[in-house]
């Protein structure tokens, strides 16, 4: 008799690798990639908040303390999806930024709203704000290429595509993948002693666990389902049941 090895061996040597299509990383999910894939682009692309607060220059915040804190003069405010801000930076002014909102240039921090104290004009809108701490350059950024380098590896070949790599391919705008065909699976179980019997079994009989097992694995490991068929012993009957 054959080992478990010995017939994987067997198997891998008469079989021939899947045809090579192209599908969206939604269609593609279950698939296996057929080659590496990088990134075309960084993500993010930009720098950007990490958090809602006020974009600030680390040199300004310097010595800020509780005891001697630090004002800052409000330059205006940047929301995500707004273009970059082409002021130069100013000593001694902040941004108010939201979360996901480019980063204005010349500054490198960015301090969270619930730490500093705001003054206000008269219709709500931010004019200074008061720190008691001094703010590290490259806090609370998300720097560019942080999640993907550009050429960074997306996809490695032979990879199963799922949730997570649909994620990263739509991250980086990646709109077609290569992948290999879902292979084409029939099973059979053989032996006299199966029955499809609910109920009460003849003597000898036993039911069919695997035929069910195997349905339930080909459809769970993505391969397309050609139907789970059954013989009994005789060499014959096997060999009719394949061709």
């Amino acid at each position: 008799m054959l080992n478990y090895a010995q017939a994987l061996q067997i198997i891998a040597g008469h079989t021939d690798q899947l045809p090579t299509i192209e599908l969206s990383p939604a269609d593609a999910v279950g698939h296996v990639s057929a080659a590496d894939l990088v990134s075309k682009m960084a993500v993010p692309p930009f720098e950007n908040s990490a958090m809602d607060g006020y974009a600030v220059r680390a040199v300004d915040t310097e010595g800020a303390s509780d005891a001697s804190p630090t004002v800052l003069t409000v330059a205006g405010v940047v929301t995500a999806g707004e273009k970059t801000v082409s002021a130069q930076a100013q000593a001694g002014t902040a941004w108010e930024i939201m979360t996901g909102a480019a980063l204005p240039p010349g500054y490198d921090g960015v301090v969270p709203v619930e730490q500093v104290q705001v003054q206000r004009d008269d219709k709500g809108k931010p004019v200074s704000v008061e720190l008691t701490g001094p703010v590290a350059s490259g806090r609370n950024l998300r720097r560019t290429g942080e999640d993907f380098a550009l050429g960074s590896l997306l996809l490695d070949a032979g990879q199963v595509i799922g949730a997570n790599q649909v994620m990263g391919l739509a991250a980086t705008g990646t709109s077609c993948i290569s992948v290999r065909e879902l292979p084409r699976v029939a099973a059979i179980t053989t032996g006299n002693e199966l029955s499809d019997e609910q109920n009460d079994l003849r003597p000898g009989m036993i039911h069919d666990a695997n035929g069910p097992y195997l349905q339930t694995a080909l459809d769970e490991y993505g391969a397309t389902n050609c139907g789970v068929f059954r013989t009994g012993d005789s060499a014959d009957e096997l060999i009719a049941r394949i061709e």
